[in-house]
């Protein structure tokens, strides 16, 4: 009886991947020139083919090996082993119209390129300031998984500080000798209004005018500001004082 010729394998290592690498083709060859034949022996990939999918991050094993047939012996198999590693991932957040200091709450969304659902949180408490605008920093975050690294985003809201409006309350015609009288005047902010006479016979201490003449009483009423609202135009009221 003859006896079947013997064969070898030559299988080259295969190099370390990411997830989410497009499939690579296997190549080894049998010096007998018989067709090799791959398995997964272990780890998150499978063979179709020749051709070799990744499916997840981790350990792969790979066996070439060739049974013979009724001329050659069966060749001794080869295991090659390599790593995919986790793939990174990129947050995106929507677009975020100019915001004013006192609009509605509003809705902040960011999505990440591997689909995993993505939290959103605010840095640094309420925002910074400069100048008339206030900086809001929120962060997006993905913590990733078996097959992600985790990643993160920041991104700067600038929300304009809101406008403020003075209302003077009206004030009935005034005779000199009269008693000091209350000037009301107030803010559409609600922040306290100063009162000051700009001209005429008079003066003020707080919201208390005390007439000190016949004429004309031009008071002044302003407001400057604060980290949320823009100062205040300043508004002229005149008290006729018979």
């Amino acid at each position: 009886t003859q006896s079947k010729t013997s064969q070898s394998l030559t299988f080259p290592p295969l190099p370390d991947m990411q997830f989410g690498d497009a499939p690579i083709d296997l190549t080894a060859t049998a010096d007998s020139e018989l067709p090799v034949q791959f398995t997964v022996v272990s780890g998150p990939a499978t063979i179709t083919g020749k051709q070799l999918i990744i499916t997840g991050a981790g350990t792969v094993t790979v066996k070439a090996e060739q049974p013979g047939n009724n001329e050659y012996q069966a060749a001794e198999a080869i295991e090659h082993s390599f790593e995919v590693e986790k793939a990174n991932q990129e947050i995106t957040f929507g677009s975020i119209s100019k915001k004013t200091y006192g609009d509605d709450p509003f809705t902040v969304t960011a999505t990440s390129d591997s689909k995993l659902p993505v939290s959103i949180s605010l840095v640094g408490g309420p925002g910074t300031i400069s100048g008339s605008k206030v900086t809001i920093t929120v962060k997006a975050t993905q913590a990733g998984n078996d097959n992600y690294n985790a990643t993160s985003e920041e991104k700067e809201i600038s929300v304009e500080k809101a406008g403020q409006n003075i209302t003077f309350a009206n004030l009935p015609e005034k005779t000199f000798g009269d008693k000091p009288v209350n000037v009301s005047a107030s803010s559409s902010s609600g922040l306290p209004v100063t009162l000051k006479v700009k001209s005429g016979p008079g003066k003020i201490s707080g919201t208390k005018l005390t007439i000190e003449g016949a004429g004309a009483i031009v008071i002044t009423a302003s407001q400057p500001g604060n980290d949320n609202y823009k100062a205040a135009a300043d508004v002229n009221h005149t008290q006729t004082v018979k």
